[in-house]
């Protein structure tokens, strides 16, 4: 097909008419290399579609003379092509003088012959300067080939397309006349390559060869016309490819434009071998700039995969040790590693041992050589980069990052941690802004005393400040360590060990009560979620305030987080201590000790609480709180509502604002028929104020519940069948209708429910809340397809004309927008049928 020919149209092009070669020789050049195979007769039949023609009539060549004649009368020069060929100034001077004839007088400009192209050159720079000093052309003059010096990058790339499955499509490379090649280059190698030609082609382009093709024109160099190149003999040839120069010279392409790092794992592979080991040698024989750009990157992939035997080579031949990715060295990558024998090379070299990344304002960014180093536990290597001048106080990145001191001491490496003092680390180097820790914080954490000690006999601050994002208070530290760090140890034995940590810090003049980082969380706060008295008590005796006051949504205070984990030892002995049993809450997500005593169900502390004074009527905090009767109610537990109401708990105290409920109002949304009786008979307001968003009166939640013993109930306890609803709220009719419960609806009806009510949402028009899904009873039971409980509701009178005609429309688009065209009828019907005949229209849109 011609697809695969079209690849290669400009070096046939070059081959057989620039170079005039015959078509026996093409044949052996393309085979040789590009692993073209084709007939001649193929050959003569697809330069016969491109019109190349060697022989051109003399009228041609004639007609050519005096177009170029004429043009230079006019001022202009000549660039001649031939099937978009260039041909030489030599070529056209024989020809034209061959075939030119005297012409007397005016002659008009002859039209241009067939397959020719006569333009104004372009200047000579354009290929002698801006290409021909290209670096990979520079590179090109001097590798050692028997074919072409310049390879058409882009035809290589364009064959290499891969299959879904990552591997060569055979197929579609032998319909392009390639042959499987007896390679030393590892397959891995052209398929990584055949993925990137894939890659970087359009997505919206089908991926063929001629689509690659044309797209890599653009990214890979082409070759240069050869009139325009510097004599090839002028460089020392000294770099040598095998049989797979065009797969080889893509790659180092590539990598020296920082094009596809993922190829050099493949290379190095195949430089590991002898023909590839060749390779590399020649390479860095030779001074140019591609050379230096692709042995830039194979060192820092050497590096991070520990190639001695590569880097080893590279060091040798001179190449600067201290090349960049944007954050880190080849050095880096060796001490990350902690080979100690790959770091002596690279500092043999000269590499920097202090090089750390920095961003435009000069905040560092990344680690420095020591502090990867330090990570790897690696002692040696972190005396070899001493002696070799590692600032052993250089700054932690400052995200996350951490000095070498303090990642030794979050490891608990005592050696390297006193190492490093010795060399003089600043012990009280400021913690990074996120996460970060000072050393003494760090090794606090690690729970280990011995480390601590040691850190704070070389003067660590141990009330240094903590990190502005996620910090603790260096206390909160100690308290904390065993339940992560120590899995070896049981609970109490990770506890008991913290004490002695406590005790050091607080000995060491650590404050008590430093409530610090995100949550604000004191050491006696803390001390309490581990539940260990012991550490409570070590806490209290030494000042710890009993009183401090939650910060933070989700806190609490000691006394209540005491409640929250169910520790009645905890909370007595925290109530002995004088805590406040009657602390709010630090926000709605909360609660006071009373309530969370009351969420956990537990009697014998709700009993304790109540014994210790705690107000059972505390107000609810926020838009969401609630009190904790409404609590006990929402736990559905009789038993516990009983004692709080026993104890004096306000049965009608007020819904909060957002979602909340009163006590009978959250029985009715439990379902608990008991409850509901044992509420109303001690005096519940059965029309007690709906919370203002999302809020339902009691009615109104059985309605919508289905429920009709609790609504038979309530109604005989005096509900009011047509309390308005609120911000997203609905009637009780409104909700049964929604439902298609037709029984209810015959209950509320009977009862005087107002048929027409109108629909109400975020405090809107009717209209307005129609939008917004607040609806009618007509339009819910619309919407929802409620053909029996929309002919009900037209039977009891519900308004389509006057007033009610905006609910009438709302009730056709409702039952359209969700399919229910037989209900659309039915109302239409009954609307027509009507008295008035109205016969307005109804099309506008109320979506």
């Amino acid at each position: 097909m011609a697809d695969r020919w079209e690849p290669y149209k400009d070096v046939l092009r070059t081959q057989f008419l620039t170079y005039n070669k015959t078509y026996d020789e093409v044949m052996q050049f393309m085979e040789k290399e590009h692993k073209f195979h084709a007939s001649k007769a193929q050959y003569e039949r697809q330069f016969k579609n491109w019109k190349f023609r060697k022989n051109r009539k003399q009228s041609e060549w004639a007609a050519v003379g005096r177009i170029i004649k004429k043009r230079k009368q006019d001022g202009k020069e000549s660039a001649v092509y031939i099937a978009g060929a260039l041909i030489t100034t030599e070529k056209i001077r024989k020809e034209i003088s061959r075939h030119d004839r005297p012409t007397y007088g005016q002659v008009p400009s002859p039209k241009t012959p067939e397959g020719f192209s006569i333009c104004t050159p372009l200047p000579s720079f354009c290929d002698s300067y801006l290409l021909r000093s290209l670096p990979w052309f520079q590179l090109q003059a001097r590798i050692e080939s028997t074919g072409d010096l310049y390879p058409d990058l882009a035809a290589v790339a364009a064959h290499l397309f891969a299959s879904p499955i990552g591997g060569i499509v055979r197929s579609s490379s032998n319909s392009l006349g390639l042959t499987k090649s007896k390679t030393s280059v590892t397959e891995k190698i052209i398929s990584v390559l055949a993925f990137w030609a894939t890659d970087e082609t359009p997505i919206e382009d089908t991926i063929t060869v001629q689509n690659i093709y044309s797209h890599l024109h653009a990214i890979l160099p082409k070759q240069l016309n050869r009139e325009f190149l510097a004599n090839p003999e002028n460089f020392p040839r000294l770099i040598k490819l095998d049989e797979n120069a065009p797969y080889l010279s893509l790659a180092i392409y590539l990598q020296s434009n920082n094009f596809f790092w993922e190829t050099l794992g493949k290379i190095m592979e195949y430089l590991e071998h002898p023909s590839g080991w060749r390779l590399l040698k020649s390479l860095l024989s030779v001074k140019a700039s591609t050379v230096d750009a692709f042995v830039e990157k194979l060192l820092l992939s050497a590096a991070e995969a520990e190639n001695t035997m590569i880097i080893k080579e590279i060091l040798e031949a001179g190449t600067d040790p201290n090349i960049w990715n944007g954050y880190m060295t080849p050095l880096h990558y060796v001490a990350q590693r902690g080979n100690h024998e790959l770091a002596q090379a690279f500092l043999h070299a000269g590499a920097n041992v202090n090089a750390q990344a920095v961003d435009e304002e000069g905040n560092v960014k990344g680690d420095s050589i020591l502090q990867k180093a330090t990570r790897r536990h690696n002692i040696t290597l972190v005396q070899l980069l001493l002696a070799a001048g590692a600032d052993v106080n250089a700054a932690a990145a400052s995200d996350r990052g951490e000095t070498a001191l303090q990642a030794a001491a979050r490891t608990g490496d005592i050696t390297l941690v006193q190492l490093l003092i010795d060399a003089g680390a600043d012990v009280n180097a400021a913690a990074a802004s996120d996460w970060g820790k000072t050393a003494l914080q760090a090794a606090v954490g690690t729970g280990d005393i011995t480390l601590v000690q040691l850190l704070l006999a070389a003067k660590a601050d141990v009330n240094a400040a903590v990190a502005s994002k996620n910090g603790r208070s260096i206390l909160q530290e100690a308290i904390e360590a065993g339940g992560v760090a120590f899995l070896i140890f049981t609970k109490e034995a990770a506890a008991s060990r913290n004490i002695g940590l406590v005790r050091l810090l607080l000995d060491a003049g650590a404050d008590v009560n430093a409530a610090v980082g995100d949550y604000k969380r004191t050491a006696l706060q803390a001390a309490v979620l581990t539940g260990s008295i012991g550490l409570v008590q070590l806490l209290l005796a030494t000042g710890a305030n009993v009183n401090a006051a939650a910060v933070g949504a989700w806190e609490r205070t000691a006394l209540q987080a005491a409640v929250k984990i169910g520790n009645i030892t905890l909370v007595q002995l925290l109530i002995d201590a004088g805590a406040d049993v009657n602390a709010a809450a630090a926000s709605s997500c909360v609660g006071t000790a009373l309530r969370e005593a009351v969420e956990k169900g537990d009697i014998a502390l709700i009993q304790l609480l109540l014994t210790a004074g705690a107000n059972i009527n505390a107000t609810a905090v926020g838009s969401w709180g609630k009190t904790a009767l409404q609590a006990a109610v929402e736990k559905n537990n009789i038993a516990l509502v009983r004692l709080l109401i026993t104890a004096g708990a306000d049965i009608n105290a007020a819904a909060a604002s957002n979602c909340g409920s009163t006590a009978l109002q959250a029985a009715v949304e439990k379902g608990n028929v008991a409850l509901v009786r044992l509420l109303l008979d001690i005096g519940a307001n059965i029309n007690a104020t709906a919370a203002s968003t999302y809020g339902s009166t009691v009615l109104q939640t059985a309605a919508a519940k289905g429920n009709i013993a609790l609504v038979q109930l309530l109604l005989a306890a005096g509900a009011d069948v047509n309390a308005a609803a609120l911000t997203n709220g609905h009637t009780a009719l409104q909700a049964a209708a929604s439902t298609g419960n037709i029984a209810l609806v015959q209950l509320l009806l009977a009862t005087s429910a107002d048929v027409n009510a109108a629909a109400v949402a975020y405090g809107h028009t009717a209209l307005q809340a129609a939008e917004e899904n607040g609806r009618t009873a007509l339009e819910g039971a619309a919407a929802n397809g409620r053909l029996d409980m929309v002919q009900l509701l037209l039977n009891a009178g519900v308004e389509l004309r006057g007033i009610g005609n905006a609910q009438y429309k709302r009730a056709l688009i409702l039952a359209s927008r969700y399919g229910h065209n037989t209900v659309r009828k039915l109302i239409e019907q009954r609307y027509e049928s009507g008295e008035d005949g109205y016969s307005g229209d109804i099309s506008g849109n109320y979506m």
